[in-house]
């Protein structure tokens, strides 16, 4: 709702209270954060790997003025309402999951748009911490791009889908009949596209080399196969553990949340907190299974805490301080099985 103005670029040195750095990693904004700090500026940071609770935190931070600048990806605008003055280019290229490429006009446009909150300033202010980037900027932002025109409907399958294709192609593996439904169905249907299906299937394969997984109803596996887990770090692995857990006993303790371990806090405590989410999540579909629904919530909860410290500290002085560990929360062991790792099928 207010105008836009592009400004020189600033510099790190330049950067002043109410100022947004959008970078595009995570490893970047850390390493902006440092280099906003030795500026002498208290800073939050904001990326798509913290727990919404710590988003909001760090956002309320930078809401009353405890962090003076915030330095953050473009999960910038996912849900959060800041009183940003001026937006803070770090970088106009971005990873999309297959190559570094310029921002498009419009991604440049929404991210720019975070600047002069209504009610708060009267204009935004945009510009890039690199000189070289701000005509591009300027171009985006003046220029007129057509409308886009109107595309195709994603769909994707329900299990009622994949339990008829399955009946047709003759198997119940997930993962073949996600791909059959990908590459098969609908190929020639010009109004319809099949959603990216692809990191379902890389953990629906996952699954299916565990001992024992294939032998759950095919539900149960359709929703395992739907988990909110990343296909990069360890929460895949994980997921296929507790899933051949599940198929061999009926019940997952979750134990190894708390025994996680690594040289690096933040790391370790956004791990425990993403993999106690996934817990979570299978215990709301699996309750008699995953059974340590409240001590993990706990777990959760305390890390968070940690990476909140963390983040705190290092906003404000450049370092984790040493206090900040998270009290563990204690989880019930059922008699731990002993299982190999996952081995391929023929």
């Amino acid at each position: 709702m207010n105008p836009l103005r592009v400004v020189p670029a600033p510099g790190i040195v330049g950067l002043r209270p109410g100022d947004a750095v959008v970078a595009f990693s995570r490893r970047a904004v850390v390493e902006y954060q440092a280099q906003v700090v030795r500026a002498g500026l208290p800073s939050a940071v904001i990326y798509g790997s913290l727990s919404p609770g710590v988003r909001r935190r760090e956002a309320e931070r930078f809401r009353t003025g405890a962090a003076q600048v915030v330095v953050a990806t473009d999960a910038i605008g996912l849900g959060l309402n800041l009183p940003i003055r001026r937006v803070v280019f770090a970088a106009v290229r971005k990873f999309d999951g297959v190559e570094t490429r310029l921002l498009t006009p419009q991604e440049i446009r929404q991210i720019a748009g975070r600047a002069g909150r209504y009610g708060l300033h009267e204009e935004g202010l945009v510009t890039a911490l690199d000189a070289r980037d701000v005509g591009l900027i300027r171009r985006a932002l003046e220029g007129r791009t057509p409308p886009a025109p109107e595309g195709p409907i994603w769909i994707s399958p329900t299990d009622d889908h994949l339990r008829r294709l399955g009946t047709i192609i003759g198997t119940t593996r997930v993962s073949r009949l996600l791909d059959f439904f990908r590459t098969r169905v609908l190929a020639n249907d010009p109004q319809l596209r099949i959603a990216d299906l692809s990191a379902q299937i890389e953990v629906a394969l996952a699954l299916e080399l565990a001992d024992g997984f294939l032998e759950l109803p095919f539900e149960t596996r359709s929703v395992y196969s739907r988990a909110p887990v990343s296909t990069r770090g360890p929460g895949i692995n994980v997921l296929a553990r507790w899933g051949a857990e599940h198929a061999r006993r009926g019940l997952v303790s979750g134990d190894e949340l708390a025994r996680l371990a690594g040289r690096d806090r933040l790391l370790i405590d956004e791990d425990r907190s993403r993999l106690a989410t996934l817990y979570l999540w299978l215990a709301q579909r699996f309750p008699a299974v995953y059974i340590n629904a409240v001590e993990v919530a706990e777990l959760r909860d305390a890390a968070d805490s940690g990476i909140q410290a963390t983040l705190r500290a290092r906003g404000t002085h450049g370092a984790a301080h040493p206090a900040a560990a998270p009290r563990r929360a204690v989880i019930r062991r059922p008699p731990r099985p002993s299982y190999p790792k996952p081995r391929r099928r023929h």
